[in-house]
Order: C-alpha cells, then sequence, then structure tokens
C-alpha cells in the first residue's frame, strides 16, 4: 500500500510534460488542473470505495478517504465522471473536444439511446457523441454538430438528403408526404431524367416525380401514376393520345378509335379475379379484338400477376373490388380507405397505374363509400347471378335476352361456367352490332366521362 493507502495499481500521477503513469506505465494524455485528460474515458482507473450521499447527491470515497474530483472513475465495471465539488454528473458532460452523455445514476451511456425526444449515439468503445455520418447494420445515419440524429430533409455538404423517421437515409423510390422522390444509394436526391429498369422517369427541380402532364422543352409528356412515362396510343381521361418512342407526344399523329359513338356498345364487367379461368378468358377477349373491364380483389393480384399484366396490355380497364371483398357499408372509415388503398397499391405494383373505377362488394355503397372511393363508382344493370347458378347457358341467356344500348354487364371470371358463357356471348354481341368497351369508355362516350365518387348502374 502506498502511504496514502490506495494501491499501487490505482495510483495515478502527473508528470512535468502533462502525461500520466499508471501502474509504472506511462499513459498518453495531458494536464487539466492537476489532472490527467484521457484520451479514452472508457480506460479510467478501476477504483473502490464507498458512495456517500451528500445535499441528495452523491459523492463517492476511495478506500484511502479521498473523494473522487474532477475525474473518471471506473467503478463495478461502470464508467462515471465526478465534477470538481467531488459529485457525480449526469446529463451531458464536454471533456476535452468531446461530449458524452451520462444516465440519471450517472454511469456514461453508449449505443443508441434517447434523450427529450431526439435519437443519440454513443461510440461503445468510446463513449464520445457521434456526429457526422455513421453506418450501423448497413443503414446510413447523420448526426448533427449537437449529436442529433438527422430526421426528414437536410442539406449536407451541399446536398440534399432524406432520412426516415427512424433515422435510416432514404434510398431508392420513396413516398414522402404526397409526393414520390428518387434516392441514389449515397442518398442523393436525384432530380431530371432518370432511367430506373428500362422505364423512364421525370424528377422536378425540388426532386418530386413527374406524374400526369409535364411540358419541357417545349415538348409535352405524360407519366403515368407509378411515374413512368408513356409511349404508344393511351386512352387518357376518355381520350386516346399518341406518344413517340422517347415519350414525347405527337398532335398530328392520327390515333383511330375503334368505337364509333353511332353504334351500340355496352361494358362487360368481371368481378372477384383474378382467378384461374381468368387467362383463357383474355385469350377470347384478345381473338374477338374487344375490350373488358376487371374489378380485382387485392390479395388475389399477387398469385396471379400475369393476368393482371395481360388484362392491362390488351388495353381492358382495371377496377378496384377491395382487397378481400368485405362489405364496406360495415366497416369504418379507415378500413374502407385501407381496403381502397391495399388493392390500389397491388394493381399499381404491376401496371403503373391504380385502379380507375370502384366496385362495392355486394353492391354496398353509402356516402361515406363515395367520398373515400376516388373514382366512379360503377354497379350494374344487368345482374347475370352467375355466382349463383354456375350454368353457362343461364349465363348467357340472362345476357342476350336483355341486352340494350348502355348496358353495364355484370359476370365473375372465378367460375368456370361463366368463362365458358363469355366465349358464347362476346361473338354473338358483335354479330348483333355491339361494340364491347370498357366502362370508361362507354362513360366517356354516353355521358362524356364519369365523376369520381358518383354511382352509375347504366350509361344509356
Amino acid at each position: 500500500m502506498s502511504s496514502t493507502g490506495a494501491s499501487a495499481k490505482s495510483q495515478k500521477t502527473v508528470d512535468k510534460s502533462g502525461s500520466g503513469t499508471k501502474t509504472g506505465r506511462k499513459v498518453s494524455g495531458k494536464a487539466i488542473q492537476g489532472q490527467l485528460q484521457l484520451k479514452n474515458v472508457m480506460k479510467a482507473a478501476r477504483r473502490n470505495g464507498k458512495w456517500v450521499k451528500s445535499a441528495g447527491r452523491y459523492k463517492f470515497r476511495f478506500i484511502n478517504g479521498t473523494y473522487a474530483s474532477h475525474q473518471w472513475v471506473n467503478i463495478k465495471g461502470k464508467i462515471y465522471y465526478f465534477n470538481k465539488e467531488g459529485f457525480r454528473v449526469s446529463g451531458w458532460k464536454k471533456y476535452g473536444n468531446y461530449k458524452y452523455f451520462l444516465n440519471k445514476d450517472g454511469s456514461l451511456r453508449t449505443g443508441w439511446f434517447q434523450y427529450k425526444r431526439r435519437q443519440y449515439y454513443s461510440n461503445t468503445r468510446t463513449g464520445v457523441m457521434r456526429t457526422g455520418w455513421f453506418t450501423w447494420h448497413k443503414n446510413k445515419y447523420y448526426f448533427g454538430k449537437d449529436g442529433k440524429m438527422a430526421v426528414g430533409w437536410r442539406t449536407i455538404d451541399k446536398k440534399r438528403y432524406h432520412f426516415g423517421k427512424d433515422g435510416k437515409m432514404s434510398k431508392g423510390f420513396q413516398k414522402i408526404g404526397s409526393a414520390t422522390y428518387y434516392f441514389t444509394g449515397s442518398g442523393r436526391r436525384v432530380t431530371g431524367w432518370l432511367r430506373y429498369h428500362n422505364k423512364y422517369y421525370y424528377l422536378k427541380s425540388d426532386g418530386r416525380m413527374a406524374a400526369g402532364w409535364l411540358k419541357r422543352n417545349g415538348k409535352k409528356y405524360y407519366f403515368r401514376e407509378d411515374g413512368t412515362r408513356t409511349t404508344g396510343d393511351s386512352f387518357i381521361k376518355g381520350q386516346w393520345y399518341h406518344f413517340n418512342k422517347n415519350g414525347v407526344y405527337d398532335p398530328k399523329a392520327k390515333v383511330t378509335p375503334k368505337i364509333d359513338p353511332k353504334k351500340p356498345m355496352v361494358a362487360l364487367t368481371f368481378d372477384d379475379g383474378p382467378g384461374p379461368y381468368t387467362e383463357r378468358l383474355l385469350d377470347c377477349i384478345e381473338r374477338n379484338k374487344v375490350r373488358a373491364t376487371f374489378f380485382l380483389v387485392g390479395q388475389s393480384i399477387p398469385i396471379y400477376p400475369n393476368a393482371v399484366k395481360r388484362e392491362y396490355d390488351l388495353k381492358c380497364e382495371i377496377g378496384n373490388h377491395t382487397y378481400d371483398h368485405p362489405q364496406l357499408t360495415r366497416i369504418s372509415d379507415s378500413q374502407i380507405s385501407s381496403q381502397i388503398n391495399s388493392t390500389n397499391t397491388n394493381i399499381r405494383n404491376i401496371t403503373g397505374h391504380n385502379a380507375t373505377l370502384l366496385r362495392p362488394p355486394y353492391g354496398a355503397y353509402n356516402a361515406a363509400v363515395n367520398a373515400l372511393a376516388g373514382m366512379p363508382v360503377i354497379m350494374w344493370s344487368i345482374d347475370t347471378r352467375d355466382w349463383e347458378t354456375r350454368n353457362t347457358q343461364s349465363t348467357v341467356d340472362a345476357v342476350l335476352n336483355h341486352v340494350r344500348d348502355g348496358d353495364i354487364i355484370l359476370m365473375h371470371d372465378i367460375h368456370l361456367p361463366t368463362v365458358a358463357a363469355a366465349e358464347i356471348i362476346i361473338p354473338e354481341l358483335l354479330g348483333r352490332g355491339y361494340q364491347l368497351v370498357t366502362v370508361s369508355e362507354l362513360g366517356y362516350y354516353k355521358r362524356g366521362g364519369l365523376t369520381n365518387g358518383a354511382v352509375y348502374s347504366s350509361l344509356y
């Protein structure tokens, strides 16, 4: 034991150069008011002693009777700091050029922690508060000079970045608020043209992804709901347009609609798909060069993605029939929105478009459903009852014995007898002079267009 009662192993001194010694070994550092400044506070000397409560605060008395003061101390494996009055410190502590955080019990905090509703990170090896860029579990984070983890938008080195609520740097396509943005692998926000998976997008000067019409350098483009640039012939809000291979709208190109407004037309609609017989129905549609409208159930879309893609490629119209077919008038507004939005997401993932129409299951709607639909609500004028009869001839008769110009005809492509009936109905209607169009096309030629939230049972 030393003359002071402390063990030689625990002794620290400061030599004339300001370097400390510990157990006869020199420790790099510099003197601060007679004490050694540690380069790594987590390597503070382990000391024995006893906690002493004084005026509601705590001090630590070494076994030699002196008190810890203006120094870092390792007590039973935890690191503490004591101010010059000898009291244990909690909260933020600046030591040298770095900041540290000490818990309410005075112990040094490392790793992730929350303080006053903001997130911080202290180095697990040194205890130093993190600032600047930080990679953790393959995700990048950024901490300001005050140590606060960045969330939301940040300008760093004159470049624009975005961080999620969890602090992770945004990469790829991200929906933020009502807009969609694209960030590179290094997190930089992209503006201008973007080629991604052989599709073209345009990000405006503020980074927002273009959707709808865009005029740039005297040229007009149209971008789908998923941001992809349109090419070829496209039916947009009731009208046909032609876009060249670079996506530029050509007003001089003649798009000859296959619809004659003077001739009778009807809309065949199919609910509850896609299903195992949808592809067979599409064969008939393609063979006869007609179009139909499909009201899809969201949970079935990932099971038959090729059928949905083919419906879109054949220029059929894709409607929303909710995610798992509940009666919308019996659920909450938030549940209604979830049913519609989840289905739209699945449709958009395949076609690049949201659904354009809503058909509520069981034909059940009310003011709330109409308001939340965000699109026209489509009923029917001929109900084939195919789901009930499961009989091909009964379905054929229900259509051919009652059809008239402007009808919206209800069937279900998940039933094989219905698909067999459609193979009879489609050529027969063509033979009678009917044009088989989508619901939106029928609405455009009969009413000049359809209104979001309005209910349509027929378009006579």
